[in-house]
């Protein structure tokens, strides 16, 4: 008798993570959260304090192995790293007061082989701090030394136009999954610099020249995690800073020149932080309008990526009083809010969802004996992209 077999093949998409390497932060003034429990837990363990810029990276198994406030570099045992040649790696060319002061990438191939780019100000509240524009990366070797060292860099992507460039960077993986793509933009133009199992594509970047101008070098920069747009926060002290929406392409590193300008700034303040939801279907933009002693200050802004009219989408759905602050997708789908100077962070807890129905937390995480600053960690963008099961 014959045997018959029946196969049932079931397509679903559902939020689990083939990856942990986000699933610690340090940021703040000695702040720090862990999800490796499933949920946020407060940590106070580490040394960061910084006033915005912060980065930190665990292994695909969520364990501690780094993180950088882009001037130092401490291990997971909370001890400075050093270089091959002994010295301390206090000394990186990132900047505390930049807003994006470091982005930490491994290499796709060798599990040992990461880079820290930083991005450097020559803006400095700080007088702690230096005055030193520019974008730079460093190679570590986690298997080297007592928890790391930094065998190369710094190399200098900037050249001729370090003074001109932002305080920008973000991550996302390629087309290829074996393939990553690094980006910043100074003035007008994108820099996409590919990074595979060689290493970092330094000599060749991809540029795109828009058709927008910064007026300013501070605000974030983000990919969507599904890697087809590109959100950039233009913040100025005047108020009248932009979000500025881009198409971008996984393939080619192309960004695309039109850009969709996506707030008022007379009305609605300058945009700080900025984060897509994790299925990449809503935009989301923290902004700062006015001054301290103004009411509701800080707010938040929803945008419908999935509308033809994106821009008109436009629906506010938190306001409180407080100075600009990062937004940032955590590994449990929520995207993270930090205002200044509290003992815990905000959450919008169903970044999916229609404006009407956003529930936003205000109070979703305390930070124990850890303060926030303006800053939360970036990440690659795909490591809290959700994963199709086939």
């Amino acid at each position: 008798m014959k045997k018959l077999l029946f196969f049932i093949f079931i397509t679903a998409s559902i939020n689990i993570y083939s990856q942990k390497e986000a699933n610690v932060w340090y940021f703040g003034r000695n702040a720090g959260i862990d999800f490796n429990s499933g949920t946020a837990s407060t940590v106070n363990n580490g040394l960061l304090n910084t006033d915005e810029g912060c980065s930190s990276i665990a292994d695909e198994n969520g364990n501690l192995l780094f993180y950088s406030d882009g001037i130092n570099v401490w291990t997971a045992n909370h001890q400075l790293m050093k270089y091959t040649n002994g010295t301390l790696a206090n000394n990186l060319e990132g900047n505390p007061s930049s807003t994006q002061s470091g982005l930490i990438i491994p290499n796709p191939e060798d599990e040992n082989i990461y880079y820290i780019f930083t991005v450097g100000t020559d803006f400095v509240g700080n007088s702690a701090y230096p005055s030193n524009p520019g974008f730079n990366y460093y190679t570590i070797d986690i298997s080297q030394g007592n928890g790391g060292e930094i065998i190369a860099g710094p190399v200098d992507l900037a050249n001729e136009r370090s003074n001109l460039w932002s305080e920008k960077v973000t991550a996302v993986q390629g087309a290829d999954c074996s393939e990553l793509w690094v980006l910043s933009i100074v003035q007008d133009t994108f820099y996409a610099y590919k990074i595979d199992g060689n290493g970092v594509q330094d000599t060749t970047p991809i540029t795109s020249t828009t058709n927008y101008f910064l007026q300013d070098k501070r605000g974030y920069l983000k990919v969507s995690p599904d890697g087809t747009k590109i959100a950039l926060a233009d913040f100025t002290n005047s108020g009248n800073g932009r979000l500025v929406l881009f198409d971008f392409d996984n393939t080619t590193g192309i960004v695309s020149s039109s850009g969709t300008i996506l707030t008022n700034g007379s009305s609605d303040g300058s945009p700080y932080g900025v984060e897509f939801s994790q299925q990449s279907t809503k935009l989301y933009s923290s902004l700062y309008k006015g001054n301290f002693n103004d009411i509701n200050n800080f707010k938040i802004l929803q945008y419908d990526l999935l509308e033809l009219d994106i821009a008109s989408t436009k629906t506010q759905i938190w306001s409180e009083n407080g100075f600009r602050g990062a937004l940032q997708l955590g590994p449990d789908g929520k995207i993270y809010a930090s205002v200044p100077d509290r003992t815990y962070l905000g959450a919008i807890e169903n970044p999916e969802a229609n404006a009407v129905n956003i529930n936003y937390n205000s109070n979703a995480i305390s930070l124990g004996s850890g303060i926030s600053s303006q800053g939360l960690p970036p990440f690659i963008q795909s490591f809290v992209a959700p994963v199709n099961l086939i």
